[in-house]
């Protein structure tokens, strides 16, 4: 299977993605769940990759794409037309995870020396089965982070997963597991799951997934609260997916593994 083709960085293609809430409204309306925990999770068990990659709901960050977007228009030339290609290539712009938090960085004010370990850690889809670059990290390991071969390989395969239904073709993205913070997304910050309660909504939407090895081995890494959806806690504070797989590990619970 031939690789994908990894597109440039653009962050005026990051800045149309979804908002979470109709991210996870595209996610709900369109079964997500079936996908991530069936057929994505055997492709990325197959290939032996669940240590290093997940799926992830793609979407915006408000306020750091806000912010961004002021800078980026005051260092525009007033006669510079629209183009597929404009933003970050000028702007060099990313979306940068520090630990638990996502801020807006223009590398050009970053030394050589740190510019060289900063790496994608998510990836979205185009049309066309290429992927591009949504979110970066400051790597501890850069020669390891960086893609290989066999996984654009992967990817060609999530893509041929994901292609039937453009919809959560394009909702749905790749992560390095070892940078997804785990919690519950608050803007830009992902707090603790003991945090959860204390987050405004209704219900709690899961945005992060890691898999095991072991049959039907889904793990939640991260969730998104809001008012809509049909995901939902129990009083205890263990989490139950709408469909749940025969095993399932609920992140609020550590070490606790349910099967039913």
């Amino acid at each position: 299977m031939a690789p994908t083709q990894v597109l440039p960085h653009d962050f005026g293609v990051v800045g149309t993605l979804h908002t979470v809430g109709d991210a996870v409204k595209a996610y709900d309306d369109n079964n997500g769940n079936e996908l991530v925990y069936g057929p994505l999770r055997q492709v990325i068990v197959a290939a032996g990759a669940t240590e290093r990659f997940g799926i992830r709901l793609l979407h915006t960050y408000e306020a750091v794409t806000a912010a961004s977007a002021v800078e980026a228009a005051a260092s525009k030339p007033a006669n510079d037309a629209p183009a597929a290609t404009a933003s970050s290539e000028k702007t060099d712009n990313r979306h940068v995870r520090m630990g638990t938090a996502v801020s807006a960085l223009n590398l050009a004010s970053l030394s050589s020396d740190v510019i060289d370990n900063v790496v994608p850690i998510v990836w979205g889809f185009s049309s066309d089965g290429s992927v591009f670059p949504v979110e970066f990290a400051l790597s501890t390991d850069a020669a390891d982070d960086n893609l290989t071969t066999k996984d654009l390989e992967l990817f060609s395969k999530i893509w041929d997963t994901v292609k039937g239904n453009q919809t959560l073709a394009g909702a749905l993205g790749i992560s390095l597991v070892k940078y997804q913070a785990s919690g519950v997304e608050c803007g830009t910050i992902t707090l603790p799951f003991d945090f959860v309660e204390t987050v405004s909504g209704t219900t709690r939407s899961e945005t992060s997934w890691s898999f095991g090895a072991g049959e039907d081995e889904v793990n939640v890494l991260a969730l998104a609260v809001g008012d809509t959806g049909a995901q939902s806690f129990c009083g205890g504070g263990c989490y139950y997916p709408p469909c749940p797989p025969p095993c399932y590990y609920p992140p609020p619970c550590c070490g606790y593994r349910r099967c039913w």
